[in-house]
């Protein structure tokens, strides 16, 4: 997990695509997140209706409608150039 102090250093994340989801019942987390959230023009941040402590496996489907709407922002961020991880990888 990024801590808030790292993602204040890293300064702003461009349009990163995140998105954080805090356990409903952790409200020091869940403000940490939205400040974390904020760092990228694509950031978001969900409280899921949980307050257990791993809301991916409490609430997958909500997981799971976030990955997807990331998805379909767009453009990808980065690509990697022609070459670029064959020589990475010894190829």
């Amino acid at each position: 997990m990024v801590s808030l102090d790292v993602a204040r250093t890293a300064g702003s994340w461009g349009s990163l695509p995140l998105a954080l989801i805090s356990a409903s019942g952790d409200q020091p987390a869940i403000a940490r997140h939205r400040q974390i959230a904020a760092v990228s023009a694509r950031g978001r941040h969900a409280v899921a209706p949980t307050d257990d402590h791993d809301p991916h496996l409490a609430e997958p489907a909500l997981v799971l409608r976030h990955i997807r709407q990331i998805g379909r922002q767009g453009k990808p961020v980065m690509r990697a150039r022609p070459g670029r991880l064959e020589k990475r990888c010894g190829g």
